[in-house]
């Protein structure tokens, strides 16, 4: 655990967006976010394994995960 303590810099509220993508073995991992007044406004996470297709019954979801090398990550949202 880390104990609160004040930010060392004082960080303006501003408002934009940004987006990412970074390259994994199950496919390209994409984030974008919108900032309005220093707070999340919006945000977007695709994980390349909500693209394998879902299981048909709870039995049969680790077989399927095994065969397409699906992460736990995407598979269970």
């Amino acid at each position: 655990t880390i104990p609160p303590r004040p930010l060392p810099i004082s960080i303006p509220p501003r408002d934009g967006e940004a987006h990412g993508q970074h390259p994994g073995p199950r496919g390209t991992a994409t984030h974008w976010l919108r900032l309005e007044g220093g707070q999340i406004a919006a945000a977007f996470l695709l994980d390349p394994t909500w693209h394998t297709p879902a299981p048909i019954s709870a039995d049969d979801h680790s077989i399927i995960n095994a065969a397409f090398a699906a992460g736990p990550s995407g598979s269970d949202l």
